[in-house]
């Protein structure tokens, strides 16, 4: 088995309420229905993967503090390990 090397993609918006969030999630998802492990991480302070776990039944907390909605795992910059 060939072992896959760990990439990062980093996006970074200028201004907040710009749709980074939406654009990055889109680029998860992407990564994922093309055969890749990806999941969000936000390095802000906006709290995203909290408020999708307030605003959404689906959401579920994972280990090490992850929330899963819709087939991705968010953490918040605390919680990535």
């Amino acid at each position: 088995m060939r072992r896959q090397r760990l990439q990062t993609i980093a996006v970074a918006g200028a201004l907040p309420r710009i749709g980074v969030t939406t654009q990055t999630l889109q680029i998860v998802k992407y990564l994922q229905i093309t055969g890749y492990r990806a999941c969000y991480i936000e390095m802000n302070d906006s709290d995203y993967p909290e408020k999708v776990l307030q605003l959404y039944q689906k959401a579920r907390r994972e280990k090490f503090g992850a929330v899963k909605f819709e087939g991705i795992s968010l953490y918040k910059k605390e919680t990535w390990r």
